[in-house]
């Protein structure tokens, strides 16, 4: 009896062609990625070359922005070591940023509340074992 989708063959692996998320790793300065990833990323930043304020550029007033990052100054010496272990072990690199410098993304949008807060704090009441080391806000286009 057969194994169903045991015995089919693999797919194709085609690294002439992009792929979303190779193009990704690539914008984030990762390893993982190809020729076609790099051109495709490169079409992007020359597209967008403000990153999110660019993309916001080319969506209608009254749309959304949401983000969430890793926090490099919540419990900084704590994060600063799982961030070194992180990258240690993988091959997608853990960025931390300052709230300043996750608040930049939000330039020229209208905060919606609680701004931009620890990511526990969106969800009154809920509750957080610890304290979570990730910024998280949505900005609004007027």
């Amino acid at each position: 009896m057969g194994r169903g989708w045991l015995d089919a063959e693999p797919a194709a692996f085609d690294t002439s062609i992009a792929h979303h998320a190779r193009i990704y790793d690539y914008l984030l300065g990762g390893k993982d990625n190809y020729a076609a990833d790099r051109k495709a990323g490169d079409a992007l930043k020359a597209a967008y070359p403000s990153g999110p304020h660019g993309i916001m550029d080319a969506v209608p007033a009254g749309s959304y922005l949401a983000i969430s990052h890793p926090a490099s100054d919540v419990e900084p010496d704590k994060v600063a070591d799982l961030q070194t272990r992180v990258n240690q072990l993988s091959y997608q690199q853990y960025t931390g940023r300052s709230h300043d410098q996750v608040m930049r993304f939000f330039t020229g949008l209208e905060l919606v509340e609680p701004g931009l807060v620890q990511v526990q704090q969106w969800r009154p009441g809920a509750q957080a074992n610890g304290t979570l080391a990730l910024w998280a806000g949505v900005g609004r286009k007027p």
